[in-house]
């Protein structure tokens, strides 16, 4: 019962504030005494507060985030890998071998590999070498597991209804 009264609460609210922006503006009551030349006023612009409804937007031109480091980003994962695959200590390490093998040559990609077609190619060659290496460390089922898991939620499933 609650959920249904923050929903009903929340776009009340929503209508609202969208119904209060979209009002045209009032005329001035008074006209203004005649001055010798009007003020030029930088017009302002207001953003909307975020509603239980919508959560805040995330900025659109924002400046691109830094990768974090090699290392952190080969460390994090190595524990990803570590958890859904239930790896032993040395399997854990050699896996985190190869991921920092991987990172650093992305790191080496991006700072030397200007051409977007050229850069691709590399980072697909970069993608395969891990995946033989991973191939070499993990058991069978391991990598099939692996292999499986790699691709999951990031289609959606949109890609059997596209062809419509």
């Amino acid at each position: 019962m609650k959920k249904v009264f923050i929903a009903a609460a929340a776009t009340l609210l929503t209508a609202a504030a969208t119904f209060a922006q979209n009002a045209p503006a009032a005329a001035p009551a008074t006209k203004p005494a005649a001055t010798t030349a009007p003020a030029k006023v930088a017009p302002v612009k207001m953003a909307k507060a975020p509603t239980a409804a919508a959560p805040a937007a995330k900025p659109q031109a924002a400046a691109p985030q830094k990768m974090a480091d090699a290392a952190t980003r080969a460390q994090k994962m190595a524990n990803q890998l570590t958890k859904s695959l239930s790896l032993d200590a040395a399997t854990s390490q050699k896996v985190l071998a190869a991921a920092t093998t991987r990172c650093q040559k992305v790191d080496e990609i991006y700072k030397t590999i200007t051409d977007t077609k050229a850069r691709d190619k590399a980072f697909k060659d970069n993608a395969e070498a891990y995946k033989t290496a991973l191939k070499g460390i993990l058991t069978p089922a391991q990598f099939t597991q692996f292999e499986q898991s790699k691709g999951k939620g990031k289609k959606g499933g949109k890609a059997e209804s596209e062809d419509k």
